[in-house]
């Protein structure tokens, strides 16, 4: 996991070709569902930011799946879809996290603003 808290470090120092490299490094050794959704988040961060919006948006579906309380994945997914101006999407993953059998808190209706 300290890998991938590494990438989202390169991912936000703009250094991309570190992030990539990095994760494809690590991303043989993570099998578990959870740890796979926190991989697929941070490559959706890393395909955002290198403007490949749809594959951004697979990788942060693609983590929901196997999280679906992987706050970050859900909040950069909303925000990724708002602003290609999917709101009705957007609106539909909040009302599912809002159907969740355990509420994500405080934490995701702050970040949604």
């Amino acid at each position: 996991m300290d890998d991938l808290l590494l990438a989202e470090v390169y991912i936000l120092n703009s250094d991309l070709e570190k992030a990539g490299t990095l994760l494809a490094e690590v991303e043989t050794d993570i099998q578990l569902p959870y740890p796979k959704a926190e991989l697929l988040a941070v490559k959706g961060k890393l395909s955002q930011a290198e403007n490949d919006l749809e594959t951004a948006r697979k990788q942060f579906e693609e983590a929901l799946d196997l999280n679906p309380y992987h706050l970050q994945a859900r909040v950069d997914l909303i925000r990724l879809l708002r602003s290609i101006d999917e709101q009705a999407e957007a609106t539909k993953l909040i009302e599912e996290a809002e159907r969740l059998e355990i509420p994500l808190g405080p934490d995701f209706s702050q970040a949604l603003n």
